[in-house]
């Protein structure tokens, strides 16, 4: 017995071991002082050992063969007690008692969970790193003077750049912003969207210190084509080319808001029932595929013209005074009367017009002017009604 508690305090005095002993009906008959610094409730004589370490529950028969000398000492790895760790080793103390060695191995284990943290953070750094890799991501860091301090092989042969040289808005056409910083910037806090060599890349900056500043290109050139070929089918008619009735109401919408000075018409193709009774809905579509191409003609990018339904249309005409806008639409009534359409057929309109007035919305203008359209309908067609008191244009 003295032999042991000299083994036991040569243990002790390296401060890196506690003990318990234990009895053969799990209780605690003793146990090392320094467990009080480790242990929010130190272990006491007569208390379960499972009260203070439930860790080892499951491990009784375990626990009882060493007590009777049928197996070596086995060992518990590795419990956590407040801030610190330990391994347990059980041994056998004398005839049905065992010996509880707590080895303090705080300090390794730390130790080796930061080993084990930054193996899994360059783990997650080259799983990125492949990942940019595998999605052909250009990367370029420069330092504050936009001298590149390293690029990937992406980005030094896309930009015929390397190391050493400057990186510019010249470089990457960039004709919107002032500077790289002014660039930098935007890219930074929301992201950019530059066009080089017919690509478009989506770009996003980070700084990495005070002197360096990261910038990932990733081409989304396939991604921004349907996505464009998706907002102009949204915005133009498919068979007219004109606006379409969405795109047109939402200019409107926003000219109004802008208080802007425009004539507002609503135009309807004259008979275009008969032409599909007589020619076939292939010919009708035909000649609103041709009505359209004369309208973009005809106005170039001077009036704006929307496909409201059918054959009935939508024109906007910007100008200071009413008379002149008057005066434009009824141009272009005259010229499409006389416009040689494909089987002679002859196209005229009957257009419904209206002022922006101050406080109208869209709702009110196109009332008006539908209005005013319908009487054009029933006064001849082939003419311009306007919901204020100016002379009626008639066919001429």
């Amino acid at each position: 017995m003295q032999h042991i508690q000299k083994i036991l305090n040569a243990i002790l005095s390296k401060k890196v071991f506690e003990y318990l002993v234990v009895d053969k009906h799990f209780v605690i008959e003793k146990s090392s002082m320094g467990l009080f610094k480790y242990l929010e409730n130190a272990p006491m004589p007569q208390e379960s050992v499972f009260e203070h370490f439930p860790e080892l529950v499951g491990y009784e028969d375990r626990i009882l063969e060493v007590m009777r000398g049928e197996t070596p000492y086995f060992k518990l790895q590795t419990i956590k007690k407040g801030e610190y760790w330990f391994d347990i080793y059980v041994d056998r103390y004398e005839e049905d008692r065992v010996l509880l060695l707590l080895h303090n191995v705080t300090a390794f284990t730390v130790t080796q969970h930061r080993l084990l943290q930054y193996s899994n953070e360059q783990t997650l750094v080259r799983s990125t790193l492949e990942q940019i890799i595998e999605n052909n991501q250009m990367i370029c860091v420069i330092d504050q003077n936009n001298v590149i301090a390293f690029a990937n092989e992406s980005f030094r042969n896309y930009f015929d750049l390397d190391t050493g040289d400057t990186l510019s808005t010249k470089v990457l056409q960039l004709n919107e912003y002032v500077d790289i910083d002014d660039f930098y910037f935007k890219a930074l806090h929301h992201g950019a969207l530059i066009n080089v060599k017919k690509q478009y890349f989506e770009v996003e900056a980070k700084p990495i210190d005070a002197l360096y500043r990261l910038f990932l290109f990733k081409d989304i050139t396939a991604v921004y084509t349907r996505t464009a070929a998706l907002e102009k089918a949204l915005r133009f008619d498919t068979l007219t080319g004109l606006l379409s009735r969405r795109a047109f109401e939402e200019s409107v919408i926003t000219l109004i808001a802008e208080k802007r000075s425009f004539l507002f018409c609503v135009l309807d193709l004259d008979d275009f029932k008969k032409i599909n009774d007589t020619y076939g809905h292939n010919r009708g579509d035909s000649t609103l595929r041709e009505f359209g191409s004369f309208c973009r003609y005809f106005f170039g990018e001077g009036v704006m013209m929307g496909r409201w339904g059918g054959e009935e249309f939508l024109m906007v005409i910007e100008r200071s005074r009413v008379e002149d806008a008057i005066k434009t639409v009824d141009d272009f009534r005259k010229r499409l009367a006389t416009h040689p359409f494909e089987e002679n057929i002859v196209v005229t309109v009957s257009i419904g017009a209206t002022w922006c007035n101050q406080n109208d919305s869209f709702e009110e203008l196109f009332l008006r002017a539908d209005k005013a359209m319908y009487r054009a309908k029933t006064e001849g067609k082939n003419r311009i009604v306007l919901d204020a008191p100016i002379p009626t244009l008639e066919c001429s």
